[in-house]
């Protein structure tokens, strides 16, 4: 019946709105719980940057790998301080990152490269987001954020 479908779509409605603010409720509690982000850009046909970093929020380190076209190449493991851990989490938390797209892509355009962020809680992921085009404001941001933390771990003045 109609109010049976309502009903069970209000319900799922809740049950989905109820989920997401735990999850950043979790993120907050780094030190209870196993909390990482991962970002890696990927090749274009061009001279695009090609790294990776994962960047452990619970431990405060940066793992990162650098592969073609950055300033460091190679891979690193460099600490975080407890500013910038709790700069990202409140960005994860501000964009609402869990409730993003799961890809953001225009696949007649081939010629660009791809932004890829993972958030994974215990081990578990959470989400991941493949960007190449057209992603909201918020996505970009966290991007930028990491990419500007990555810069000064690794002691570089050069931009991407």
């Amino acid at each position: 019946t109609m109010i049976r479908k309502t009903f069970t779509i209000g319900l799922l409605l809740f049950v989905l709105s109820a989920c997401s603010p735990s999850v950043y409720r979790e993120l907050a509690e780094t030190d209870q719980n196993q909390v990482e982000l991962s970002i890696r850009r990927t090749e274009c046909f061009g001279q695009c940057p090609v790294y990776s970093a994962r960047f452990d929020l619970s431990a405060a380190k940066v793992f990162y790998q650098g592969e073609r076209f950055v300033a460091t190449m190679g891979i690193r493991e460099e600490p975080l301080s407890q500013d910038q851990v709790t700069e990202i989490i409140k960005k994860i938390e501000a964009v609402r990152y869990a409730e993003f797209e799961d890809v953001y892509d225009h696949p007649p355009v081939s010629d660009l490269p791809s932004c890829i962020t993972e958030l994974t809680l215990n081990g578990k992921r959470i989400k991941q987001v493949v960007h190449r085009t057209e992603a909201p404001e918020g996505l970009s941001s966290l991007e930028k954020l990491l990419d500007n933390v990555l810069k000064v771990q690794l002691g570089e003045t050069a931009t991407y």
